[in-house]
């Protein structure tokens, strides 16, 4: 539980094991998340993307996921959050996924900066995306909203829109082998 448990999320995702779930109670969270090597977690908001908010403090991504000896599958949860401000970055300025396919679930995605795929960026990932809202990022080159690349995410309830690019693909770009499955 956090704050009660752990003062972080961070500190709470580093405690956990595979299939423990971090609830996180409503709040703002000024933090940049590196996702640990293990898989099946779930990150809860107590409350929903209204009053849960992780803020990157416009210095990293907010969430990012790049296992090395892990597999991350849609076993792991993130589920009722804010994701905003993150910056700084070339890709996923909110959200950055490589090699992994969570489950992302009631989130909204909002303010974010970044060069690529500035709300989410995926590459070589098939997460699940539910009832997402992506709004309001901005990417000095392409995919404000998302990019994809060798990325085939499920997209179900998902809304990308008010995003903003330097060169193409406000809302999405769509790279390399990628096919997204509405």
């Amino acid at each position: 539980n956090v704050p009660t448990d752990y003062s972080t999320i961070q500190a709470a995702l580093t405690a956990a094991g595979t299939n423990d779930t971090v609830l996180v109670q409503p709040g703002t969270y000024t933090e940049n998340i590196f996702w640990p090597e293990t898989n099946g977690i779930k990150l809860i908001s107590a409350g929903d993307s209204s009053n849960t908010i992780i803020d990157g403090g416009g210095i990293s991504s907010v969430i990012y996921m790049n296992p090395s000896s892990a597999t991350i599958d849609t076993t792991t949860l993130i589920q009722g959050f804010k994701i905003t401000n993150g910056g700084n970055v070339s890709s996923g300025g909110g959200i950055f996924l490589e090699d992994c396919s969570p489950n992302i679930n009631m989130v909204f995605i909002v303010n974010n900066l970044a060069d690529n795929g500035t709300g989410i960026y995926m590459g070589n990932s098939n997460p699940i995306l539910m009832d997402v809202t992506i709004t309001g990022n901005s990417a000095t080159n392409e995919g404000g909203g998302m990019s994809l690349s060798g990325s085939s995410p499920t997209l179900k309830d998902v809304n990308i829109t008010s995003n903003s690019s330097g060169l193409r693909g406000g809302g999405m770009t769509i790279r390399q082998n990628s096919a997204p499955i509405l």
